[in-house]
């Protein structure tokens, strides 16, 4: 693959702003300096001014826990990868939750809830715990990383209270298996829909960039001779002239030299109306020939083309963010971190109060945990 001097990749699996400093930073560390990534589009610009080298950008995402889709947006056929998963987690998670309300026996039995859940938790630890453990290589934890742990945990917990009192009424004060189930499924769901609307949203730029995409006919004079030759747009050279018919695409920015043509300009001015163009008037690359045939000479390509030019700066306006968002994303940046040391302490302090509880009352252990912990028929009010 060749290298660049720029490049816009695409990556999937970010859903906020930690997983962008996330892909930022690993991209840093690899060596590039300037770089931008937009999680809502889920494209990442590197402009650093020198030689890219596209897999070695792929190696280093993929390495902080996301995927990498390359250089061009596909639209894929059926339904996406999240919400495949999504789909598969939900009617194991339904049955989990119906034992709560429905006094049905076989839900409660802690082998089928087991039996429910572990798919769920397979899935999910995957899927959160590659993002969760390639945001803590970078030193960014996400949200992943608090999916990860509270799924997990309850899992745990429950698994281990099911063994410690198999076949006794106490095992059902230890079975949280739906709640593990719930929260990979909840946040599925939601991941689902910030899909969709990210798609929604990258429809209009896709739209556009679709107009730069086709065949032309390139015409050239050899011995007083015209050749006809079909190239594609980004194969069109400054001075290249094109020979473009009713419904045909105006393949990029150039003057018209023969002919008269009626274009629909309404992608650029709005305009429902086709305008009509002379001879040595300026037609816009993108717009559609309504009527009418000519030659038109291109004296613009790439990037300096005026489509070229509103789509950078729809991409601009999405990367401009309000000050309350540039808020939340600093926020957002020691939330976890400040959740995970809050944990920490909570784990700590329990267990040393536990301890002196302990000193001078009867205590049991726990099977499955290493706390000394009172229990609840010698717990006593304390006098003030």
């Amino acid at each position: 693959m060749a290298d660049l001097k720029e490049a816009t990749v695409l990556v999937e699996g970010m859903t906020c702003s930690s997983c962008a400093s996330g892909v930022n930073r690993a991209l840093t560390k690899g060596g590039y300096s300037n770089v931008d990534v937009n999680y809502a589009t889920g494209e990442v610009y590197l402009t650093d001014g020198k030689d890219i080298d596209l897999k070695r950008v792929e190696e280093l995402v993929k390495k902080a826990g996301f995927e990498y889709v390359g250089t061009k947006r596909e639209e894929k056929q059926g339904l996406a990868t999240i919400e495949k998963k999504f789909l598969f987690t939900l009617p194991f998670t339904i049955p989990l939750l119906l034992h709560m309300v429905i006094p049905w026996q076989p839900l409660h039995d802690p082998l089928v809830q087991l039996i429910l859940s572990l798919p769920v938790m397979l899935l999910g630890m995957y899927h959160f715990g590659k993002s969760g453990l390639g945001s803590l290589r970078n030193g960014v934890p996400n949200m992943d990383v608090l999916i990860f742990i509270g799924s997990t945990s309850a899992f745990i917990y429950s698994l281990a209270g099911t063994l410690t009192y198999w076949g006794t009424p106490e095992a059902a004060n230890y079975l949280f298996f739906e709640t593990s189930a719930t929260i990979v499924t909840l946040v599925l769901l939601g991941n689902v829909i910030e899909h969709r609307s990210v798609k929604q949203t990258t429809t209009a730029i896709t739209e556009l960039g679709k107009l730069q995409e086709g065949l032309a006919d390139k015409v050239e004079i050899h011995d007083d001779h015209e050749h006809v030759h079909r190239v594609p747009f980004n194969q069109l050279k400054v001075d290249d002239l094109v020979m473009v018919k009713s419904g045909d695409s105006i393949p990029s920015d150039g003057i018209l030299v023969k002919g008269e043509l009626q274009l629909d300009e309404s992608m650029v001015t709005g305009e429902s109306l086709p305008v009509t163009k002379r001879v040595e008037e300026l037609v816009i690359g993108g717009t559609l020939v309504a009527d009418g045939n000519g030659l038109v000479r291109i004296t613009t390509i790439g990037k300096l083309t005026v489509l070229s030019s509103i789509i950078e700066m729809v991409k601009k306006a999405q990367l401009e963010k309000p000050s309350i968002q540039r808020l939340a994303d600093k926020v957002s940046g020691i939330f976890v971190p400040v959740v995970l040391g809050i944990s920490a302490l909570t784990f700590v302090v329990a267990h040393l109060v536990s301890a002196f509880r302990c000193s001078n009352l009867s205590c049991r252990r726990w099977p499955f945990w290493s706390f000394p912990v009172p229990a609840p028929w010698d717990w006593q009010p304390q006098r003030l």
